[in-house]
Order: C-alpha cells, then sequence, then structure tokens
C-alpha cells in the first residue's frame, strides 16, 4: 500500500496519468483483514490452438494428458478470455475479528 501511495504521489508530481486503485483483496490482505492462500492442485491450460487441434488433434492430445497423468486439471481455452473455468479465484473469507 505504501509503494502505491508513493507511485501516485510521484506520478501526480509528473503530471502522469494516475493509475487505477488497487484491487480490493490487495487492500484486505494489507490491511491484515484477509488472508491468501496457494492452491496446490496443478492445472494446465492450453491456449491458441488452430482449426486442426480444434477438431481433431487437440482431443488427441487432451486424452493423452489425461491419461498420463489422470489427477491433472486440463483446460482448452483457446482464448485467455475464456478460460474463467480454470483460473477461478477461491472464495473469499472474511477474516476480520
Amino acid at each position: 500500500m505504501r509503494l502505491d501511495a508513493m507511485r501516485r504521489h510521484v506520478r501526480l508530481d509528473a503530471g502522469a496519468r494516475v493509475p487505477l486503485p488497487l484491487d480490493p483483496m490487495v487492500q484486505e490482505v494489507a490491511a491484515g483483514n484477509a488472508v491468501l492462500t496457494i492452491d496446490p492442485n496443478p492445472r494446465l491450460i492450453v491456449f491458441g490452438f488452430d482449426a486442426d487441434q480444434k477438431k481433431d488433434q487437440l482431443q488427441v492430445f487432451l486424452k493423452a494428458l489425461k491419461t498420463a497423468d489422470p489427477k491433472l486439471a486440463v483446460y482448452a481455452a483457446g482464448d485467455p478470455s475464456s478460460a474463467g473455468g480454470a483460473i477461478r479465484p477461491p472464495a473469499k473469507q472474511n477474516l476480520r475479528q
């Protein structure tokens, strides 16, 4: 939070555009009102495949990956903007006391 405040101050003094405010979750963590956790379950997200891969080869590839490691969550997103199912934030916990 202090680094962000310094950054804003410098940008204002320089006449530059002020950046957007920090994400509320960052503010919650910095204030000690939220705790971050790490999801230890690995995921593989496949981006940017072409038309041929969409038809046949991608399914072969995905099946081979799932056979090699059945516990590995594999997602074929193609476009990063459609990867929401693979990149879900954990449920927010209210840790305020």
